[in-house]
């Protein structure tokens, strides 16, 4: 089980532990880190990646992401990037004063968001090999390039 922190700073989402990459676009990227202090993680794969959640029905969803930086194991929680859900097509509601306050499926479905401090987020384990295989699959984004520095908000 894993945390999906909602992360405008971070420029592309990126999948730890808690998500599986499902398939490899081939592409790499450096990662810079926040300040210098720290060294740039070099060669990132970027991947389709997934995760698991449960809906109000008990029923197990895979959510699909295209175009995140997968880190794996070496991340113990994800970043996921609103404006990228958003432009992808899939409404994001991070206003904790706000009655919704979650993420709007495309399939209908609701996840809930929670806080700890400043931090928002939902929890996710990484889905079995029979979850991926037989669960039904919702994609968060479309599998289109992204690219943080030609956004337009």
């Amino acid at each position: 089980m894993g945390r999906n922190e909602m992360a405008s700073h971070a420029d592309t989402s990126c999948a730890g532990a808690n998500w599986k990459a499902i398939e490899l676009t081939g592409l790499t990227c450096n990662v810079s880190p926040f300040t210098q202090d720290y060294d740039a993680v070099k060669d990132v794969p970027v991947a389709t990646c997934a995760t698991a959640v449960t809906n109000y029905s008990g029923e197990t969803i895979i959510l699909v992401c295209h175009q995140m930086l997968y880190f794996g194991t070496s991340l113990p929680h994800s970043l996921l990037n609103p404006d990228q859900l958003q432009l992808g097509g899939t409404p994001v509601r991070d206003n904790p004063t706000q009655e919704e306050f979650g993420l709007e499926l495309p399939d209908g479905n609701w996840i809930p968001l929670l806080t700890a401090g400043t931090t928002i987020f939902y929890d996710s384990p990484a889905p079995t090999q029979t979850e991926l295989q037989n669960c039904q699959r919702v994609y968060l984004n479309y599998d289109d390039e992204w690219n943080p520095a030609c956004v337009s908000l």
